[in-house]
């Protein structure tokens, strides 16, 4: 029930625990939202409330749950009362906002009707409980403060004070003397005996000014102290000296020298691709012999890793190719996984050849599926169109994702996976058609010969990763 001179809320101020506590016993328009919740902690002032907030289960300890199922609607605190503490559970219907908005040549329903009329007299109610809060709050202060001496105006008794309870009158000796101001004093500052400034300091002047050289030429500028004789420093192109842009000196050239600290993002590039044999089973696209379906995901061939070069080592950033299922893959198999064993953010480009596969597009599948919020498919290739015999088109994707390290929550962020036997992270690179094709060189055409007596490497497909930072 409403309480202590409320309309629309119950006020719990000799219970403990975290409830759950019961609503006001009063209509609503929505028990489920329309429901505010304050604390007041033991030994705050009266209006030091703190509004709860509404979270759906295991609350925390600014937080409750709301069960509205049934009348009155009740809330469990996620931190329980504790003797002295001071709960308030209100109604709070919409505000600022119409629960009906009328429409001309609209069916006009009791519903309606209703709705319209309680949202006014339910605001109106709660407004004369806010009433009553400023009532309350004012009694709570008008009790901690006694009334006390009023200084008398010109008196030397003049400044009035309290300490929390009572109000009386002071000096304004007595209050310097308490704030351990002590009294103020003018000393010379300068050259002129008129010239002074307050201090709050001993008898002792500040000294006399005077002016001294700054540099090499005639001006000078008033200082206290004696800085000393200034000098200058060569600049120019020689050794030991400092480059500067003027008419008559030049910058020093730039050798290799320089150069030594700009360093290259290793990467790493993952292809699909067979050296010709003069058979096209084998040097085609191949290993997508049959007749893949059509408006299906298929899994893409990876046939070749290739770790660069870079800033004069060989770059290892963690990345391996594997086969289904995250199994080895024999010399010269066919992998179909991608995995990332090291954390780190990575730049992910993405190209993929087709030949007649009338429509035709790829994507980038993370394998342990979408993390903190962060789809499945991180890189979605664009779509491309490879409809007539000789024609072919390229479906192309690029993207950044960032691994992060096991058990980290970063949103948006793909941790390592923990607890499954394979601390990695495993993508596979995909690909649908609208024309279900049984050619050979489907996923992309190829040379079936040689070129000056050499075999040709035909490249299908291919990933290039780059490790941006680790």
């Amino acid at each position: 029930m409403p309480s202590e001179g409320y309309i629309a809320t119950t006020k719990h101020s000799s219970t403990t625990g975290t409830g759950p506590f019961a609503g006001p016993t009063v209509d609503y328009i929505d028990s489920s939202t329309d429901i505010e919740v304050e604390k007041l902690a033991d030994g705050d002032e009266p209006n030091a409330g703190v509004i709860l907030t509404k979270v759906a289960s295991a609350p925390g300890a600014t937080e409750y749950t709301l069960d509205s199922s049934g009348s009155p609607p009740t809330v469990t605190l996620g931190a329980a009362l504790i003797s002295g503490d001071v709960l308030k559970v209100r109604r709070k219907t919409t505000r600022g906002s119409r629960e009906v908005d009328f429409v001309q040549g609209s069916t006009l329903t009791e519903a309606d009707l209703d709705k319209a009329t309680k949202q006014g007299i339910y605001l109106g109610e709660e407004a004369l409980d806010k009433a009553q809060d400023a009532v309350s709050l004012y009694d709570d202060m008008a009790g901690n403060y006694d009334a006390g001496t009023m200084p008398t105006a010109g008196a030397a008794n003049n400044l009035l004070v309290s300490d929390g309870e009572v109000f009386s009158s002071t000096t304004p000796t007595a209050t310097r003397t308490a704030l351990g101001l002590g009294s103020a004093a003018t000393l010379n500052h300068g050259t002129s005996s008129t010239t002074t400034v307050p201090l709050n300091t001993s008898s002792a002047a500040l000294g006399t000014a005077a002016y001294k050289a700054h540099g090499t030429a005639s001006g000078a500028v008033p200082l206290n102290s004696d800085l000393g004789t200034s000098s200058t420093v060569a600049t120019g192109t020689t050794t030991g000296t400092i480059p500067v842009l003027i008419a008559t000196n030049a910058l020093p050239a730039v050798s290799g020298v320089n150069l030594t600290n700009v360093k290259q993002s290793p990467r790493v590039t993952i292809q699909h691709a067979y050296a010709d044999t003069g058979d096209s089973t084998t040097s085609g696209s191949a290993y997508a012999l049959g007749t893949p379906a059509a408006d299906t995901w298929h899994v893409r061939p990876l046939t070749t890793l290739i770790t660069h070069y870079v800033n004069g080592a060989v770059a290892n950033i963690g990345v391996t190719v594997t086969g289904p299922n995250n199994l080895a893959i024999a010399t010269g198999g066919v992998g179909s996984e991608i995995r990332f064993e090291s954390v780190g953010t990575y730049h992910i480009e993405m190209h993929s050849c087709f030949l007649r596969g009338d429509k035709c597009t790829t994507r980038l599948l993370d394998l342990h599926g979408a993390v903190n919020g962060a789809a499945a498919v991180p890189i979605q290739g664009s779509t491309c169109n490879a409809k007539s015999e000789d024609n072919s088109a390229y479906s192309i994707g690029s993207g950044v994702i960032l691994i992060g390290a096991q058990g980290s929550s970063t949103t948006q962020e793909r941790p390592l996976i923990a607890g499954d036997g394979d601390p990695a992270r495993r993508f596979q690179l995909e690909y649908a058609w609208s024309n279900a094709s049984s050619a050979d060189d489907a996923l992309g055409p190829a040379f079936h010969d040689n070129i000056s007596g050499a075999a040709i490497t035909n490249v299908f497909a291919w990933i290039d990763i780059v490790q941006l930072s680790t």
